[in-house]
């Protein structure tokens, strides 16, 4: 019985010692959008949005009709590439989403500009081919919970460029984000037109939501 029990208990400091050096579960990365908007002529005025919604609610995590056979964490990382072309102009966006509680959320939305097109996209660093880095600037809407992502005016040379949108799915249903993408021959308003655009963006979203 004792020769038993030291072997058993050698076992459980294997099995241990094994799982330590197994890696960590790391958080995913998934592309759940790659659009081509086309040739684009100043002055131009895009939507661009995205509702992910679970498609079996009895499961844990997300089940996305995007990623068949996947199943999206609240830790994994969502990215929607929209790809375009330009002969030259002033370029910038304003992305939103709204916070209706634990059900339908996304968090840490971000986006950035980077040259390329659909078939160099990246979820990694984008290196010399960055124009704007990942927004860092916040604006949010007390009244809806939801969060505004800008990217600012910014001169843009003839070629090919991606605006990458990114945030995690914290919502137990999915969540929702809706974007605006302003190409213009002269530079854009200021901050505060941007920001009372991003709230209107806000309260459309939260009223379509709802209804």
């Amino acid at each position: 019985m004792q020769f038993r029990r030291k072997a058993f208990t050698r076992s459980l400091l294997a099995a241990a010692t094994i799982a330590s050096l197994l890696p960590a579960a790391n958080a995913a990365n998934f592309v759940t959008r790659a659009q081509d908007l086309g040739t684009l002529v100043a002055p131009v005025t895009l939507s661009y949005s995205h509702s992910f919604n679970d498609t079996n609610l009895s499961l844990a995590g997300l089940q996305l009709a995007e990623l068949p056979g996947s199943t999206v964490l609240p830790s994994d990382l969502f990215y929607d590439d929209y790809a375009f072309q330009i002969d030259g102009s002033t370029f910038n966006s304003l992305t939103a989403t709204i916070d209706l509680g634990t059900w339908f959320d996304i968090s840490n939305l971000q986006v950035r500009l980077y040259q390329g097109n659909l078939l160099t996209t990246t979820t990694g660093p984008a290196g010399p081919a960055l124009v704007a880095a990942w927004s860092a600037q916040t604006l949010t809407a007390q009244s809806s919970g939801g969060d505004v992502q800008l990217i600012a005016p910014i001169n843009l040379l003839p070629g090919s460029y991606v605006l990458e949108v990114r945030g995690n799915i914290t919502g137990t249903n999915g969540g929702s984000y809706a974007g605006v993408l302003n190409l213009a021959p002269v530079p854009e308003p200021g901050a505060l037109g941007m920001m009372l655009a991003g709230f209107g963006l806000l309260a459309f979203l939260a009223r379509r939501r709802q209804a």
